[in-house]
């Protein structure tokens, strides 16, 4: 490992290679910066010092961001781990283990990783110091064991990276997601529509990312239902946001929900989303960046009528990207999560190579989907051609 650069580790989310995609568009404009996907985790290295924080702020899809120190071996993560002690208060201290490759076994570590502990903890003791080992069930602590069990307060959670190999890496988490600042704007915001507004924050917050936004951009959501792409636009300091629906309840829903974040009011509209371009309430070929979901169609469709539910949903979006395209800057780009459908292992997709041709080329597509869910979100990121 370079002793010039800053190397760090990106714990990657439920969906590794959306999280991963996320992370290379965050960082795309900063100079001396590579990343290299790793399973579980990006790679990062820095020409100079990142700012945690700020990037854990600014992300939807990392999990936990990690400072990377070096090999493993048990001597030198214990008189590391000594070194940073804080006699002022009680030491807490855990332990996670990633793989660095796919198939590399983990779980079978967790009980070294226990036996670990628990001598470190007995050491500790002896030497006068009063600790506490956090542990769980599994290899690794989650970020909310991480956060209640103030380990980056009052301690430290020791991070562990595997390969296939046998090498170990360690490094010490720097910081982790703000699960509950997500929570509360997902689950505690006051109109939340379970039908059209069900966009997870987390999400709606990567899919602006993608979108690559600079700082003056103009951002549309043409279908933005509960607001919560605009919510996360506006939190993450872009200011030319403007949002509209074809309901009016929706729009009322947007500006209850931006109101009650703090946040500043920004300009709606009440419009089928494939007319928009032909209102004339926005000019043509205005809009930097367009990211919304459109209509997933039924929660949970049958088999038999999924034909149909396709078919009405092609031609809605068929319709809606030529709108989109008349409002769409010439540099521009659009981030639109649209449905697939799982039924046991089949999974079933809209064409959207031939919705969005031929005035849009894909450059990359993403699925996701929650467990035990029929229906998933294509994330696709289109440009001109």
């Amino acid at each position: 490992m370079s002793t010039s650069a800053h190397h760090y580790a990106f714990i990657l989310g439920s969906h590794p290679q959306l999280s991963f995609a996320e992370i290379e568009a965050v960082l795309a404009d900063k100079k001396g910066i590579t990343v290299e996907f790793a399973h579980s985790a990006a790679l990062v290295n820095s020409s100079v010092v990142l700012d945690p924080d700020l990037l854990m702020e600014r992300l939807g899809g990392t999990v936990k961001m990690v400072e990377l120190i070096g090999d493993f071996d048990e001597e030198t993560v214990i008189e590391w781990l000594f070194g940073q002690i804080d006699e002022r208060s009680k030491f807490h201290f855990g332990f996670s283990l990633y793989a660095l490759e796919e198939h590399v076994p983990v779980r079978a570590d967790w009980k070294t990783l226990h036996q670990l502990g628990l001598a470190i903890k007995r050491a500790l003791k002896q030497a006068g110091t009063s600790a506490r080992f956090v542990e769980s069930q599994d290899v690794v602590l989650s970020s909310v064991i991480v956060h209640n069990e103030r380990l980056l307060k009052n301690g430290v959670e020791v991070v562990l990276f595997k390969r296939h190999s046998g090498e170990l890496l360690f490094g010490r988490t720097l910081t982790v997601q703000p699960f509950r600042a997500f929570s509360n704007r997902d689950f505690g915001r006051p109109s939340r529509d379970a039908r059209s507004g069900m966009l997870p924050p987390k999400i709606a917050r990567i899919m602006v990312n993608l979108s690559q936004p600079q700082r003056d951009d103009v951002i549309l959501d043409p279908f933005c239902g509960s607001g919560t792409v605009l919510q996360e636009a506006l939190l993450m300091g872009f200011r030319h946001v403007r949002g509209n629906d074809h309901s009016t309840k929706a729009i009322d829903d947007t500006r209850r929900n931006l109101k009650w974040m703090g946040l500043p009011s920004v300009p709606l509209t009440v419009e089928r989303a494939e007319r928009l371009a032909k209102s004339g309430t926005l000019r043509d070929h205005s809009m930097n960046r367009i990211v919304f979901e459109g209509d997933l169609g039924p929660p949970s469709p049958k088999p038999q009528v999924l034909a149909d539910v396709q078919k009405q949903l092609t031609q809605l979006y068929g319709e809606t990207f030529d709108a989109l395209e008349k409002l769409l800057a010439p540099d521009g780009v659009i981030v639109a999560a649209l449905p697939f459908w799982v039924f046991g292992r089949a999974e079933k997709h809209l064409d959207i190579a031939k919705i969005v041709a031929p005035k849009f080329r894909i450059k990359k597509t993403f699925l996701y989907k929650r467990p035990r869910s029929t229906v998933g979100r294509e994330i696709v990121i289109v440009s001109r051609q």
